[in-house]
């Protein structure tokens, strides 16, 4: 009997940690990074949704392209990094940037009237970029929800063969320091 009311007890924890397990993963679910491959669209909808989200743009030997890191789905959002990694044979980094005013792009950390400790963007090795970024600090109400762009990246295309722009090692923290691993993730190919 004793040993009866010992599995009773473990059946209902293991429910209620695997319900705790599928609410939370249904929450991450909806967060995603994606690569826009075309900037003059920047009108990002809805968590998930791909809306003016160009994955592919086609672009020839000596051509300069500029691409847009995005975040959708966040909430409350302090602090970002993300790393891209590319064949290196087929492009060169050049410059990323936070911001570009004169095409109206402006960081999705300063959405909410944030101010940001400092943007950086560098080719850490050969065909990996790191992307990092964070709030000044610590006032959820400048923490952005939603959709937004967290670096626009310019690339020289060294080659006429396909080449792909991937995702890597992305995480999101909201400003009460929750971290979110964020497994959509959604790179860019050049034709």
């Amino acid at each position: 009997m004793k040993q009866l009311h010992i599995l009773c007890i473990l059946m209902i924890a293991l429910t209620i940690i695997s319900i705790s397990a599928a609410l939370h993963a249904s929450q991450i679910s909806t967060v995603a990074c994606r690569l826009d491959m075309n900037i003059q669209t920047t009108s990002y909808g809805p968590e998930g949704s791909s809306i003016e989200i160009e994955p592919e743009i086609i672009a020839y030997m000596n051509d300069t392209i500029t691409v847009a890191v995005v975040a959708q789905g966040v909430t409350d959002l302090d602090t970002y990094q993300v790393e891209i990694q590319f064949d290196p044979q087929s492009l060169k980094f050049i410059k990323g940037y936070e911001d570009v005013p004169s095409l109206g792009i402006q960081n999705v950390l300063k959405s909410s009237g944030g101010t940001t400790i400092g943007f950086m963007a560098f080719e850490k090795t050969p065909g990996t970029i790191n992307i990092a970024n964070a709030l000044v600090g610590k006032n959820t109400h400048q923490a952005p929800d939603g959709s937004g762009i967290l670096a626009v990246l310019r690339f020289k295309v060294l080659s006429d063969k396909t080449s792909e722009l991937v995702l890597k090692n992305i995480y999101f923290v909201d400003s009460n320091k929750k971290q979110c691993v964020v497994t959509q993730k959604f790179g860019g190919k050049i034709k």
